[in-house]
C-alpha cells in the first residue's frame, strides 16, 4: 500500500505500481478481498484505495463485463458498488476505488486530481512460489517479437529458466496461477527437442533443468509434434486444456501464444519456517553434523511426513537419488532396536514414522550411532558416527523466522545470566523494529505456537498483551469498577453512528449506555478512558425524550432510569439546546467533564470519538424478587439506617433472606461478582435482647435461625436499633450499630424489590368485557387459569383451547392467538419471560 499524494490520478497511482515491477492489486476472490483488506484496515487504517479495475471510454458503465481488473479478467461482480455507483462519464476512462469499511466500490475519471477523497493505492507484484522454486510469467507484446529461443535467453538473463514441469502437483499449481491472474492461454515452457531426433521418442524431448519429458504427465495436442526433426523445436502448452504444443525454436511466437513462464530456483528449499541445504560430500557423521553447525544449522530433522516428501523429492529432483546423512542419532550405550532411544538433533524422540532399512540398525551398543537415510525409498540406516561413510552428502537445516500472512515472527530465548523483564522483553522488540507478539486469531495462534513448540520446545513465553496500571483484571481493554464493567467503542468515520445506534450497540452486548451516578464514578470512568483512549467526545447514557421540556434535569433521565443531577456533571454554557420535538442523547468531554446534547438520530462522527458502554453485575433476579448490590465507598458515611432509607427510595428494601434457596441463590450471584460483607433487612429493636426471636425481616418474618451467626455476635447494646450483615464468603451473620458508619468494616449493602405479576396479551384484543376482534371474552376461565399459570414458576403464559380448556405454556407457542404471557414487573420496568415489550392491554392479579 503506498500514500496517495493530493496531486495524483488513478492513472499516475497506475504509473506507479508499473514502475516499481508491479501493478494496481487485481482483487479476483472472496478469499482474496478478504485477506488483502484485513491486511490494509489492520496496518493502514480503513479508508478509500485506488485498486487495479477501470473502463475505457466509450463504454456503458453499467454492464459488469465493461470493467476490466489490470491482468485483464473481467470484473466478475464479485464487490458491490456504492451507492448510486458507478457514475462516471461515459466518455472518460474511469478508474475505482474501494471502500475497505464496507467493501463498497466508486467510480472516478482517471485522470482527475482525488485529493482527499483517496487514502492510498494498493500495488500487486505477482509471482508464484511453490516448493522450491518461485514461477514468473511474462506476457508477449505485440511490438516486439519474441521466438521460443528469446522466451529462454530472457529467463536465463535473470537466473532462471523456462518453466520445468516434473511432477503432477507443480503442473496443477503453476497452471491454477496461470489461469486465475493471467487468463487461459498458449504459453511457451522449458522442454525442447535438439534438431536431428525423433520427434515420437519422449526422451528426445528435455526439459532445461535436464531431467526427461514423461508424456504420461502432459500429452500432446492431436496433431503434435510435427515439426521437421532438422530444427531445433521448443514447446508451448495451452492451458486451457492442459496439452503441449511444439514450435519452432527460431519462429515468432506473437501470433500464436500469450506469453512464456520462467522458473527460478536458488539451490535451496525453503519449507515453513526452515532453510534446507544439501553438501554433496561426507566423511563421518560426525563431520556432517560440525559442517551443519558451522552455517548456523544443524543436520535435518524430519518431524512431519510433509517435511520428510518434500525435502526427499527436493534431494531426488536436484542433488540426485542417493543415501544422505540426517540428523538422528543414539548415544553410545543405549539399545538401537528401541525407536524412543534414538533423537533429532533439535531434541524430539524418534517418531517411527520412518521406517528401517532391511537389517537395521546395526551398530555396536558401544558406540554411539548416526543415521543416514535413502531418498528413493526413504529407509534409515545406522552407522558409527566417527566411520568413514560411504555416502552422497548431507543435508542441514537452518531454523529462520516463521512468516505467516503479514508477520514475521522472531523467538528470543532467555539468558540465565541476564535478568529481563516484561517491559525489557517489549523494549528489545521495539529496538529491532517489532512488538512483543499480538495474537489476534485463532489460526495465527496456531501457527505461531506450533512453530515454537517444535522449534525451541513448549515452554512459558512472554508475548504482548497487557494491562495499564489501575485497570482491572478481567479484560483489556475495559474497566471494572464497583460492580460494573465498563467499555469503549470507537467510532468508524466510514460509517455512520447515531446515539440511537450506540445505545443499540450496548444492549445488543448485554449492557446499556454508561451510567455516571456519583462523583467516584466520573472519576474512576475518565481516568480510564482518558488514559487509554484519548481526552474526546463520548455518547453516553443520558437521553431526553421528544416534547418534554430542555433545561428542566429531571426530564434527562439515565438509561438506568435514575434522574438526571447536573450538580454532579455540567452542561457546557451553552447546551442543553436540541430540538424539543426530537429525542435528544448526550455526549460527554472527558477532559471538561460537561456534556453535550446531540439529536439521537444525528451522526457522532462529526465532533465525537467514541461511546461508552457498561455491563452491571449489581442486579440479579430470582423468582418474584429483583436485588441490587451496592457497593461503599470511601471518603463518604453510610449506616444499615442510610441503607434502608436508600433501599426505600427505589421502592424497595433491604433484602430479606427468607428461604434456603433465596440465601443460596442472593450469596452465589454476590460472591461471584464481589465476595465481601453487606448490610441485609434484618434488625432488632431498641431495648430489645439480642435472642433469635427479637430479630425481624424488613418483610415483617421472625427470623428463624436459618442462617449462623459469627461466633462473637450478636453483641450490639440494647440501648440502640441494631442491623445486620451477612459475610458472604462464611455464610455467616454479623451485627452493627443501626447508626454506625459501615464503611470501615463492610462492602456494601443488598435492596430487594418486589416484582408484581402481569399477563399480556400476545395481540390486541378486550381485556374486560365486551368481545375483541377475536370474538374473545374475558371470562372468569380466562382468570382461573391466569391463577394456576401464577402458582407455577415454570409457567411462561397461557391460553384457552376451544376444545381442551385451559393450556399452560412452558414453551414459546409460535401461534398467539388467545395466548397470554407471564410478565415480572418492578418500578417502571418491564422484565418478561419470553418477551421484553410494553403491554398492550395487560390485566393484573
Amino acid at each position: 500500500m503506498l500514500e496517495y499524494k493530493p496531486e495524483m490520478t488513478w492513472s499516475d497511482a497506475k504509473a506507479d505500481c508499473k514502475s516499481s515491477g508491479g501493478y494496481l492489486v487485481s482483487l479476483l476472490t472472496s478469499g482474496e478481498v478478504t485477506a488483502v483488506l484485513e491486511y490494509v484496515n489492520e496496518f493502514y487504517g480503513k479508508g478509500v484505495y485506488v485498486i487495479g479495475l477501470s473502463r475505457q471510454a466509450g463504454l456503458d458503465k453499467d454492464v459488469d463485463a465493461n470493467w476490466k481488473w489490470e491482468i485483464g479478467q473481467t470484473f466478475g461482480s464479485n464487490i458491490g458498488w456504492y451507492h448510486d455507483e458507478p457514475n462516471s462519464n461515459k466518455s472518460d476512462i474511469a478508474g475505482v476505488a474501494i471502500r475497505t469499511s464496507d467493501v463498497k466500490l466508486k467510480d472516478y475519471n482517471a485522470e482527475d486530481k482525488l485529493r482527499s477523497h483517496i487514502d492510498g493505492y494498493i500495488c500487486e507484484k505477482s509471482n508464484l512460489n511453490y516448493k522450491w522454486s518461485r514461477y514468473t510469467v511474462k506476457m508477449l507484446h505485440d511490438q516486439r517479437a519474441m521466438t521460443w529461443f528469446d522466451a529462454k535467453t530472457d529467463c536465463v538473463h535473470s537466473d532462471g529458466y523456462l518453466l520445468s514441469f516434473l511432477t503432477d502437483d507443480e503442473l496443477t499449481t503453476v497452471l491454477d496461477y496461470v489461469n486465475t491472474v493471467y487468463g487461459k492461454g498458449v504459453y511457451a515452457i522449458g522442454l525442447s527437442r535438439q534438431a536431428g531426433l525423433d520427434n515420437d521418442v519422449d526422451t528426445n524431448w528435455k526439459w532445461e533443468t535436464g531431467q526427461d519429458f514423461d508424456s504420461s504427465i502432459i500429452p500432446w495436442s492431436p496433431l503434435d509434434p510435427y515439426n521437421s526433426v532438422t530444427s531445433k523445436t521448443g514447446v508451448r502448452i495451452d492451458t486451457t486444456d492442459i496439452a503441449l504444443k511444439e514450435i519452432d525454436a527460431e519462429t515468432t511466437l506473437n501470433s500464436n501464444s500469450d506469453g512464456y513462464i520462467c522458473e527460478y530456483r536458488d539451490g535451496e528449499l525453503d519449507y515453513r519456517w526452515s532453510r534446507y541445504i544439501v553438501t554433496k560430500s561426507a566423511t563421518t557423521w560426525s563431520d556432517a553434523k560440525a559442517g551443519c553447525e558451522s552455517s548456523g544449522g544443524y543436520l535435518v530433522s524430519f518431524l512431519t511426513n510433509d517435511e520428510l516428501n518434500l525435502v526427499l523429492d527436493y534431494v531426488n529432483v536436484f542433488c540426485g537419488a542417493g543415501v544422505y546423512v540426517i540428523g538422528l542419532s543414539r548415544e553410545a550405550g543405549l539399545d538401537g532396536s528401541v525407536d524412543k532411544k534414538w533423537k533429532w538433533e533439535i531434541g524430539q524422540e524418534f517418531g517411527s514414522n520412518i521406517a528401517w532399512n532391511r537389517n537395521y540398525p546395526d551398530t555396536n551398543v558401544t558406540s554411539k550411532a548416526g543415521v543416514r537415510i535413502h531418498t528413493t525409498n526413504s529407509v534409515l540406516m545406522d552407522t558409527d558416527t566417527e566411520a568413514s561413510l560411504n555416502s552422497d552428502g548431507y543435508i542441514c537445516e537452518l531454523n529462520s523466522e516463521l512468516t505467516y500472512r503479514w508477520s514475521r515472527y522472531t523467538v528470543k530465548m532467555l539468558n540465565n545470566q541476564l535478568e529481563m523483564t516484561w517491559s525489557d522483553a517489549k523494549a528489545n522488540c521495539e529496538s529491532s523494529g517489532g512488538y512483543l507478539v499480538s495474537l489476534l486469531t485463532s489460526d495465527e495462534l496456531n501457527a505461531v505456537l506450533e512453530y515454537v513448540h517444535i522449534v525451541y520446545g513448549a515452554g512459558s513465553y512472554v508475548i504482548g498483551l497487557s494491562r495499564q496500571a489501575g485497570l482491572g483484571n478481567k479484560g483489556d481493554p475495559g474497566l471494572y469498577y464497583s460492580l460494573s464493567w465498563y467499555t469503549v467503542t470507537m467510532l468508524d468515520d466510514q460509517k455512520e453512528t447515531t446515539w440511537s445506534d450506540a445505545k443499540a450497540d450496548c444492549e445488543s452486548s448485554g449492557g446499556y449506555l454508561v451510567t455516571l451516578l456519583n462523583d467516584h464514578e466520573v472519576t474512576a470512568v475518565l481516568d480510564y478512558v482518558n488514559t487509554v483512549y484519548g481526552a474526546s467526545g463520548y455518547a453516553i447514557g443520558l437521553s431526553r425524550q421528544a416534547g418534554l421540556e430542555i433545561k428542566n434535569d429531571k426530564n434527562w433521565k439515565w438509561e438506568t432510569d435514575q434522574h438526571f443531577n447536573s450538580s454532579i456533571i455540567p452542561w457546557v454554557p451553552s447546551d442543553p439546546n436540541s430540538i424539543k420535538t426530537k429525542r435528544a442523547g448526550v455526549a460527554l468531554f472527558t477532559n471538561s467533564v460537561k456534556l453535550v446534547d446531540v439529536d439521537a438520530d444525528e451522526d457522532l462522527n462529526r465532533y465525537f470519538k467514541g461511546f461508552i458502554c457498561e455491563e452491571s453485575y449489581a442486579e440479579f433476579l430470582h423468582k418474584r424478587s429483583r436485588y441490587i448490590l451496592t457497593t461503599l465507598h470511601s471518603g463518604t458515611t453510610m449506616t444499615w439506617s442510610d441503607a434502608k432509607a436508600d433501599c426505600a427510595s427505589s421502592g424497595g428494601y433491604l433484602a430479606s433472606l427468607l428461604t434456603n434457596d433465596e440465601v443460596t441463590a442472593v450469596l452465589e450471584h454476590v460472591n461471584s461478582v464481589h465476595k465481601g460483607i453487606y448490610a441485609i433487612g434484618l434488625s432488632r429493636q431498641v431495648g430489645l435482647g439480642n435472642e433469635d426471636t427479637n430479630w425481624k425481616w424488613e418483610t415483617g418474618q421472625d427470623f428463624d435461625s436459618s442462617i449462623a451467626w459469627n461466633p462473637e455476635d450478636p453483641g450490639t447494646s440494647r440501648e440502640v436499633i441494631a442491623g445486620t450483615r451477612i459475610d458472604t464468603k462464611g455464610m455467616m451473620l454479623l451485627d452493627v450499630d443501626a447508626t454506625a458508619d459501615l464503611n470501615s468494616n463492610s462492602d456494601g449493602y443488598i435492596c430487594e424489590q418486589d416484582m408484581s405479576v402481569y399477563f399480556q396479551s400476545a395481540e390486541p384484543r378486550g381485556v374486560n368485557s365486551g368481545v375483541s376482534e377475536f370474538g374473545v371474552k374475558m371470562t372468569v376461565e380466562y382468570m382461573r387459569c391466569a391463577l394456576q399459570c401464577l402458582r407455577k414458576d415454570n409457567c411462561q403464559g397461557f391460553h384457552i383451547d376451544t376444545s381442551a380448556g385451559c393450556q399452560i405454556e412452558e414453551g414459546v407457542n409460535k401461534y398467539n392467538e388467545r395466548r397470554y404471557l407471564k410478565q415480572f414487573v418492578f418500578r417502571n420496568k418491564r422484565v418478561g419471560l419470553l418477551y421484553n415489550k410494553p403491554a398492550i392491554f395487560p390485566f393484573v392479579l
